[in-house]
């Protein structure tokens, strides 16, 4: 194992989230394939916890069952995880520190 890189396994991949309502096949398309869906969706879950995205609604699709969509925050909007959190210039943090 080379000194220089001490993690091992497959490295991880940032996702940029699209600005407008999406689904996992949405941001699987725009990947190209680097990622599966269920890693996308696992990305999804974990930025809903954190308060980077938020749950809109379902997407009607033609055969089988319907997809979940989501929204990243905007900026200012305050997300109800626990504990609350808000998105100030691009980061998130939590909602005592927004003063709004």
């Amino acid at each position: 194992m080379d000194a220089k890189n001490k993690r091992r396994g497959r490295p991880s991949v940032n996702v940029e989230w699209p600005s407008n309502v999406f689904t996992v096949k949405d941001v699987v398309a725009v990947m190209g394939g680097k990622l599966s869906s269920v890693a996308v969706q696992l990305k999804i879950n974990k930025s809903i916890e954190n308060g980077l995205l938020v749950k809109v609604g379902r997407a009607e699709r033609s055969g089988g069952r319907p997809g979940n969509t989501y929204r990243k925050l905007k900026t200012g909007e305050v997300c109800n995880v626990n504990p609350p959190v808000a998105v100030l210039d691009g980061e998130v943090k939590p909602s005592e520190e927004a003063n709004f």
